[in-house]
């Protein structure tokens, strides 16, 4: 079965894992998870980003929260592609869905998704 992963994991701003936090900022909401990391969004018009978050803004996101149905989440499948968008789980499939509403845009088996991790808070540029 898919499950989150439960080690820290950090982002570069050009998507590759790091083992320290790309930055640290004022104004950020405390968030109670040890482990919960930020990245910056550093693709512009990536189909698999949902429009909602863009170039430049700033997710905060924590491995730790429990993620359910319509929640906003940053997943790494695992041919190493980023996404984030809502999540709908249904049987051994994830759907993933604009922010907009609409349809599941983009669905996988859960055995191609290593990851996904709850967005907890969003800055925008």
């Amino acid at each position: 079965p898919l499950r989150q992963s439960n080690t820290p994991i950090f982002f570069r701003c050009n998507g590759r894992i790091c083992p320290k936090p790309v930055h640290t900022l004022n104004g950020i909401p405390d968030v109670s998870d040890s482990l919960s990391f930020s990245i910056i969004i550093d693709y512009e018009n990536n189909p698999l980003i949902d429009p909602y978050t863009r170039y430049g803004d700033v997710m905060i996101l924590s491995p730790a929260a429990s993620v359910k149905n319509g929640d906003h989440v940053l997943a790494k499948l695992t041919d190493g592609r980023l996404i984030s968008r809502k999540i709908q789980f249904s049987d051994d499939n994830l759907f993933f869905i604009r922010h907009e509403g609409g349809g599941a845009e983009f669905s996988v088996k859960s055995h191609a998704v290593s990851f996904y991790h709850k967005v907890v808070y969003v800055r925008k540029r």
